[in-house]
């Protein structure tokens, strides 16, 4: 089996050039899964943002039948990021693909791999992880899902705006993984490798 592995795409309607690259990408994995098994797992932040699974832009119509296009081929797997950590259990009927929560070990050949999308391993962000607790509370959820489409989307805008700011003021450092949080996440599953996105530091083994 092969096991292809993507994150952090960040689709949006602004750049539509890389929804083309998408649908290409896609298209090519399709044709290859009629000649061979191949699994696809999906690291988070597919989309630079997601308002919920009751959004009806052309943007996110689009989206759902690139990625339902694909489920009718071969397994995916939808690991939730910091910007599309809304997709639910309606999204995944709507395209049929598997939610996965974040870490999950994968069991390749004879080893395994802890994969997460990254951003909970942070923790020297300090105001990004405090950011990160609001946002993923389910009163937060709750209160967000409950306003109309058009404010969601403009809160959205509004907080991919602050965040943008607030990275323009942190040293790179800080906003990267934290080794300690790394070791400690792998040596908890007991596993020698941890694959995962939002941070250019794709992956870490410990021998």
């Amino acid at each position: 089996m092969t096991v292809l592995l993507i994150s952090d795409l960040h689709l949006s309607s602004e750049r539509p050039e890389l929804m083309l690259a998408f649908r290409r990408f896609a298209e090519q994995v399709a044709q290859r899964a009629e000649q061979q098994s191949i699994s696809l797992y999906i690291l988070g932040d597919l989309c630079e943002a997601w308002v919920g699974s009751d959004d009806n832009t052309p943007f996110s119509h689009q989206l759902r039948n690139h990625i339902k296009a694909l489920t009718q081929r071969l397994p995916v797997y939808l690991m939730r990021g910091n910007r599309d950590f809304l997709f639910d259990p309606a999204f995944a009927e709507q395209t049929g693909v598997t939610l996965l929560e974040d870490p999950h070990p994968l069991e390749v050949g004879r080893n395994t791999y802890l994969l997460s999308h990254g951003d909970s391993l942070c923790i020297d962000d300090r105001s990004y992880m405090q950011t990160r607790r609001i946002l993923r509370s389910e009163s937060w959820r709750h209160d967000f899902l409950a306003l109309p489409l058009s404010e969601r989307h403009r809160q959205a805008a509004l907080l991919r705006g602050r965040s943008e700011l607030a990275k323009s003021n942190k040293p790179e450092q800080i906003m990267d993984v934290s080794l300690v949080a790394v070791h400690q996440l792998m040596r908890r599953y007991g596993v020698r490798y941890l694959v995962h996105g939002h941070t250019p530091t794709r992956s870490a083994r410990i021998s």
